[in-house]
């Protein structure tokens, strides 16, 4: 019997270690015999297993002279399926982290003079830390996004710029504290 699988057309069916074959046709480019995951037996010749749908074809045509089978392939490895869903799940991640980083700011955004309610103190670094652990998430889970690894980056570099800004802000308040304190017209009977 022959099997058309695919574009590889013409291929000799047969039980080859006990399992359901396809031998590829000599001169089939090595390009398709990849496509279809086909491997070089030790005789020299290309073959690819049947899955048990792809069999169940050639088993409900048992009288026909040549099968086609192209229902069950999809172009992709299921490695490949695989990695593209998972960069779907991590770019939605990021997404997430983006926004909730986002909400973390509208509170700061409100004006002085009105009075802060507890929950506006509260939620901007909630949802920073929200976004943060978001975004250490993708990174841990699908290391290869792209998004993921610069979105770590940027919260990386704001946390700097953040501790930075604290530390200057704490060097200024001490040098207020002291110029303040250790003014020579404290106690000098002015007055």
């Amino acid at each position: 019997m022959l099997v058309d699988y695919c574009s590889v057309q013409g291929c000799k069916f047969r039980i080859y270690c006990e399992k359901p074959c396809i031998f590829a046709p000599e001169g089939t480019g090595e390009f398709q015999l990849q496509k279809y995951h086909f491997e070089l037996s030790p005789e020299g010749e290309y073959y690819k297993f049947l899955t048990d749908e792809e069999y169940a074809v050639i088993q409900r045509n048992p009288s026909a002279n040549l099968v086609k089978i192209n229902l069950f392939y999809e172009d992709s490895s299921p490695a490949e399926q695989k990695s593209s869903m998972q960069n779907s799940t991590a770019n939605w991640i990021c997404i997430g982290s983006v926004l909730a980083f986002l909400i973390g700011i509208v509170p700061l955004l409100i004006p002085l003079y009105s009075e802060p309610g507890l929950i506006i103190l509260i939620t901007p670094p909630l949802m920073w830390v929200t976004a943060l652990i978001l975004a250490v998430l993708v990174r841990v889970r699908c290391p290869e996004s792209l998004f993921g690894k610069i979105l770590l980056i940027m919260y990386i570099i704001l946390i700097l710029l953040a501790v930075i800004a604290i530390l200057l802000f704490m060097a200024a308040c001490s040098g207020a504290w002291d110029a303040c304190f250790n003014c020579e017209c404290i106690g000098s009977g002015m007055g």
